[in-house]
C-alpha cells in the first residue's frame, strides 16, 4: 500500500475545505518565514467512503522555502474534514518536537483550525486534542498560525 499516493489521490478528490477565503485565493501565496526561521505547512485529506486520513506536514526554511523535514501519515479511522485537520496540526507538532525543530508559524488552509489556535474555546469537542496542541506550541517555540488558501498551501498536499 503506498501512503504517498493514496495521499496525494485523496487530495485531487477533496473538495476545498471547510471555511473560505480570506482574500483574493490568486493573490495569496506562500511566503518564506523570517531569517532564521521555519514555518510549518499542513494539510489534511479525507475521502467520505474510506475509513482513513491521509495527513501531510512540511517543515520550510526561509531561504527559498528549502525543506528542512516533511512527513506523510495515514490516520485510520473515519474522520470528519475537520478532525483531520486538527490532528495533522497536533501531528507536525509532535514530529517537529521529535526533530527538535523550533517552529515560527505554522500554517493551515483550515481557517476554522486557525481561529481555534488564536481563540481557543475550552468547551469545544475538540478542546483535548487542543490542549495537547497548546502544550507542543510550547516546547517548539510556537509564534503564531495563519490561514493560507489552499493554492499557497501546495507544498503540504
Amino acid at each position: 500500500m503506498n501512503t504517498d499516493a493514496e495521499f496525494r489521490e485523496a487530495n485531487l478528490r477533496t473538495p476545498l475545505p471547510f471555511g473560505s477565503y480570506l482574500s483574493n485565493p490568486r493573490t495569496q501565496r506562500w511566503r518564506p518565514p523570517n531569517p532564521n526561521e521555519l514555518i510549518m505547512n499542513t494539510d489534511a485529506a479525507v475521502r467520505p467512503h474510506d475509513n482513513f486520513a491521509g495527513i501531510g506536514v512540511c517543515i520550510r526554511d526561509h531561504y527559498l522555502g528549502r525543506v528542512i523535514a516533511c512527513r506523510l501519515k495515514r490516520i485510520n479511522g473515519k474522520l470528519s474534514p475537520e478532525s483531520a485537520e486538527i490532528l495533522v496540526v497536533r501531528e507536525g507538532l509532535l514530529f517537529a518536537q521529535h526533530m527538535n525543530l523550533s517552529i515560527s508559524v505554522i500554517e493551515t488552509d483550515a481557517s476554522r483550525v486557525v481561529q481555534s489556535m488564536l481563540h481557543p474555546q475550552p468547551l469545544a469537542d475538540t478542546a483535548l486534542v487542543f490542549t495537547d496542541i497548546f502544550h507542543l506550541m510550547s516546547i517548539v517555540n510556537y509564534g503564531t498560525s495563519r490561514y493560507i488558501p489552499r493554492e499557497g498551501n501546495e507544498v503540504a498536499h
